[in-house]
């Protein structure tokens, strides 16, 4: 047995590059075998009909989605726009802060909108 492993490592040893050019070959033959050997798909009628059907549904989604898009961007614009709005307005509170009693004071602060 160990003799067979020697013999074995030897034959490796001294000849390892026409065993690896060997494994490369018969890998790239299974290879290609496996490729040929696929079936033909055949495309029929009623499969381009569904196709077109599918491609039909995915423009109506995409045209669904740009729309939704537009209509996000512009609801973001206008929260921004509220929140500037918002926030000057409470700076212009604040700035008249210093003419106020304190009740008054009191007021003005519980009456602020967070933006």
């Amino acid at each position: 047995m160990k003799q067979n492993k020697k013999i074995m490592m030897k034959f490796l040893t001294k000849y390892w590059k026409e065993v690896t050019i060997g494994l490369v070959f018969i890998s790239m033959l299974i290879a290609i075998i496996v490729l040929f050997n696929k079936p033909q798909v055949t495309v029929t009628i009623e499969d381009t009909k569904r196709i077109e059907m599918l491609r039909d549904s995915v423009n109506v989604l995409n045209r669904q989605m740009s729309d939704l898009r537009v209509a996000y961007d512009n609801k973001q614009g206008e929260v921004i726009t509220k929140i500037k709005y918002i926030k000057e307005e409470n700076a212009k509170e604040i700035s008249n802060l210093g003419k106020l009693n304190l009740v008054q004071r009191d007021s003005v602060w519980s009456s602020f909108e967070a933006p």
